[in-house]
């Protein structure tokens, strides 16, 4: 029950949902509600896929390129962090569409939700739980953590009369604060930090022995 809470709240805020909600609410400016929830429920759809595939194949995909998990822990880290700073300093989710495109899987299931970090994430998530109890904690969080940015997006147009929303980069903000802390971009930075630093102390740190790639090791970012 701990690995579970503790997946979906990590891939909750993987998924930036201000960040998303506020790309939702500017990309489909205009739209009445009924159209918006049509919408948010193709998206959760698609980004759901999307995850899917990557949470089952990520471990095939890494014996198909040759690409070690170690090494690309700290490459999903450096991604997740430089997504994280994007949105910090504003220079994230500048994304132009024309009247009438079809936005439901791209841009928004892809790369506003899904993005390079989340992928990161996510490939790394599934090539390192094992067994069939941590794939399937490792799923049902996952499925929790879609379901949840879905239900933001489905509840858009209600958020965007209770809250005070920036048209600026991706902030949501409630009754007109500006708190660090509430930022899409420094729950990702705080795990992208812990990622990495956690492999260098795997690397350096501790026998090989002791860094086998398991979430519930102590080598292990998800713990």
């Amino acid at each position: 029950m701990a690995l579970f809470i503790s997946l979906w709240i990590r891939l909750f805020f993987v998924f930036a949902p201000f960040f998303g909600l506020t790309m939702f609410l500017s990309m489909t400016e205009g739209y009445s509600e009924a159209r918006r929830r049509r919408l948010a429920l193709r998206v959760t759809s698609a980004a759901f896929v999307l995850c899917m595939v990557l949470f089952f194949v990520g471990q095939q995909i890494f014996d198909l390129f040759g690409i070690t998990l170690n090494s690309f822990r700290i490459g999903a880290g450096a991604l997740l962090f430089l997504s994280g700073v994007g949105l910090v300093q504003g220079t994230a989710g500048k994304i132009k569409v024309q009247a009438e495109e079809d936005v439901a899987v791209v841009p928004l299931a892809m790369p506003v939700i899904v993005g390079p970090a989340t992928t990161g994430t996510i490939l790394v998530m599934g090539a390192e739980l094992e067994g069939s109890q941590q794939m399937g904690l490792g799923f049902l969080a996952l499925l929790m953590a879609v379901a949840c940015m879905g239900g933001i997006l489905f509840l858009g147009s209600f958020l965007e009369r209770v809250l005070s929303v920036d048209n600026g980069p991706g902030i949501v903000r409630a009754g007109g604060t500006n708190d660090h802390d509430r930022h899409p971009g420094v729950p990702g930075n705080r795990l992208a930090g812990k990622l990495t630093v956690v492999q260098l102390r795997c690397n350096w740190g501790k026998p090989a022995a002791h860094c086998g790639g398991s979430w519930g090791s102590t080598c292990s970012w998800g713990r």
